[in-house]
This record gives C-alpha cells, structure tokens and sequence, in this order.
C-alpha cells in the first residue's frame, strides 16, 4: 500500500509539471518552429514562420509552400484568410497588439491560400494588408508577400 501510494503521488506530480510546462508558453513566444499565434485548450495550435518567402504570385506561394522546409520542419503551409488574420491580429499590425512581432513589411499584402473571383476558375485570392488587417481579393498573377505557417 505504501508503495502504491508513493508511485501514485510521483505520478500526479509529473502531470501536474507537464501540464504547467505545456501550458507555459504564449502568443508571439518562438515555438514549434515560429512565432506562436493559436494555442488550443488541447496544447495544439498554429505557429508562424519567422520570417517572409520573397515576392512571388500565389502559384509561385503555394509551390513554395509545400517545398518550404524551416528550424526542422517541412510542413510549412499557406495560410487562409482566417489564419492569416489571426497571424495579423497576434504578431501584426492589428488591434489590440499594434506590435508588429513578426516583422511584417508595413503597407504589404500578404498571400492566403483561399480563392475567391469566378464561378468556376478562381482567378484571384484573399490577400491581407498587414499595416490595416482588410482582406481583399487580388488577381493571382500579381506579386504579394509570403508568410507560411504550421499547425503542431
């Protein structure tokens, strides 16, 4: 019995430390690879890349999305209108932080992986203009800035 007790306390006080270890980071923090913009209750969440990819059009981003490899990682991602939202919102531009964290380039847009324009052919996509946080829809050919992320 005394050993039983003894094993049982070692193990709540182990989950206990690794709860609080999980739990110990935050938003803009590095992590996983990148700056930290969703955490989930669960301990998943998004990080983003630390820095921009160059100038491309959004052919060129998705193509160097799933080639892109960073701080050991591979599954790097073109984020969607909402992801690059919240991306704006936690290390951006955007309300409440105004900090830019992630060092975006002020008065760029940033690619999104979600089509808009068109019934059948999408011809454009949902950039987002980091220094206001809009969202608009911009022809695919034109040249924006790629910021990709990654889900853990």
């Amino acid at each position: 019995m005394k050993n039983f007790t003894l094993r049982l306390i070692i193990l709540v006080t182990l989950i206990l430390t690794l709860s609080s270890t999980a739990n110990a980071q935050k938003i803009g923090d590095i992590y996983q690879g990148g700056y930290l913009i969703k955490l989930n209750a669960n301990g998943t969440g998004l990080v983003a890349c630390t820095k921009d990819l160059w100038l491309m059009n959004w052919d060129d981003a998705m193509d160097s999305a799933d080639s892109y490899s960073s701080k050991g990682f591979s599954d790097w991602y073109l984020p969607s209108s909402r992801e690059l939202s919240i991306m704006n919102s936690t290390i951006g531009f955007d309300k409440p932080h105004y900090n830019n964290k992630g060092g975006f380039k002020n008065n760029s847009y940033y690619w999104s992986s979600s089509e808009t324009g068109g019934y059948l052919i999408k011809t454009k996509a949902t950039t987002c203009y980091m220094a206001g946080g809009g969202l608009s829809g911009t022809d695919k050919g034109e040249k924006c800035r790629v910021r990709l992320i990654r889900s853990f």
